[in-house]
């Protein structure tokens, strides 16, 4: 009873009690936080991104994430709003244990797409690259990202990126990973047959910035994967499909072939329901195999944007994905794929111990994520245009959806 006294006044004043292995948390995933490894923060200040840090942290509290990536999208060069890591230190050192970044999408991606613009890789470009990833490498980050090797465009406001994936620059940032022990964060939709026919029909009311065909790329994903064996390279949004090629049996045959390879999970509606994780909100059995059968190598990524709450916008959510995905694994497995694989990842040091929790985390109900999304109009929930407001005269502030 004394003891059940002592743990009750701690929750009262918000101390935290570390449970025992005969409590709930020893079985049950709902008891374990998570780290979400891709997410991003949506402002146009630097007081903005301590706003929507804020207005993150509620919402990580509510469903158990213990800390976030944060990182900047995938830019293009002189894209409008470009921003770098550089908007996310004041953060990440304001709340430590809460918050670690990543860097690259707004300084090593604009230099990959200018290369590629170029059709040519000049020792000038790459020693702009290179000095720019060990100046990311010095600021603390715990990985290079987010890069784009083929993202659609999911907005008329958005380009469409494309790189080959054993570009030379790539090449050289799996050296530049491989040599500070930093992971590369990844977004490639997979196009594993050549010439593949755009899918203009899922798109067309989103954008018309989309090629008429698409090259193929997974081949030359394992040759940057053969190129540095050192450099971990995770392909991030694995579940959330929209050629139909990104598929459990690809993950599989990827993953027996290549050990430098992860993947981090994504679950949203707006995708293929072929190859998405949940189904009716259950997670499907060949998920479940395929995590078993490599259980060292998946990580959690809603790839949700927490957008400053006083900006007129809103984004699709993805923020109960990862707890219904990490609810339903074995225990064992879930431990792994909630925070032991991203410690050994990313190298953070996550005590075991400081993961499980009295509370029972569980997805949190539909107006809740409403106020999660930002201030935009009417239900949305999508990628496409009409789905959020911008501010007065018409202007849209920020990245568009879909990243």
């Amino acid at each position: 009873m004394r003891c059940l006294g002592f743990v009750l006044a701690c929750s009262l004043v918000g101390v935290r009690v570390p449970v025992t292995a005969a409590e709930p948390a020893a079985t049950d995933p709902s008891h374990l936080e998570y780290i979400e490894t891709h997410i991003h923060l949506h402002a146009d200040s630097p007081a903005g991104y301590e706003a929507a840090a804020q207005h993150a942290l509620k919402f990580m509290d509510k469903v158990g994430i213990r800390e976030c990536l944060i990182m900047p999208p995938p830019f293009t060069p002189g894209q409008d709003h470009l921003y770098t890591y550089k908007s996310l230190l004041a953060v990440v050192k304001g709340h430590p244990g809460r918050f670690a970044f990543l860097g690259g999408g707004g300084l090593l991606n604009p230099v990959i797409q200018k290369a590629v613009a170029a059709g040519k890789t000049t020792d000038a470009m790459k020693k702009e690259f290179r000095k720019k990833a060990e100046e990311i490498a010095r600021a603390g980050a715990v990985g290079f990202g987010e890069f784009a090797a083929e993202h659609f465009s999911f907005d008329r406001n958005h380009p469409h990126i494309s790189a080959p994936p054993d570009h030379e620059l790539f090449k050289l940032l799996a050296d530049i990973a491989a040599e500070k022990g930093l992971p590369i964060d990844l977004h490639m939709e997979a196009v594993a047959e050549p010439d593949f026919p755009f899918p203009r029909d899922r798109f067309t009311a989103r954008s018309d910035r989309n090629p008429e065909t698409l090259k193929e790329n997974v081949t030359g994903l394992e040759r940057l994967l053969a190129h540095n064996r050192k450099a971990k390279i995770i392909w991030v949004h694995a579940g959330w499909d929209h050629t139909g090629h990104f598929s459990v049996e690809l993950l599989r045959r990827l993953l027996q072939a290549h050990p430098n390879l992860y993947f981090s999970v994504k679950d949203h509606y707006h995708s293929l329901a072929q190859n998405r994780l949940l189904d009716n909100g259950r997670l499907k059995p060949e998920w479940i195999e395929l995590m078993s059968d490599f259980p060292d190598r998946f990580l959690l990524g809603s790839d949700m944007f927490y957008p400053d709450p006083s900006l007129p916008m809103r984004f699709p959510d993805s923020t109960n994905g990862s707890r219904e995905i990490l609810n339903q694994l074995p225990m064992d497995l879930a431990r792994k794929v909630a925070f032991e694989n991203t410690g050994l990842v990313y190298g953070l040091g996550i005590k075991p111990e400081e993961m499980a929790s009295e509370r029972s985390y569980q997805p949190l109900p539909q107006e809740e994520l409403l106020e999660g999304r930002g201030r935009g109009q009417g239900q949305g929930g999508g990628e496409g245009p009409g789905r959020r407001r911008g501010p007065p005269g018409g202007r849209r502030r920020g990245p568009p959806q879909g990243f």
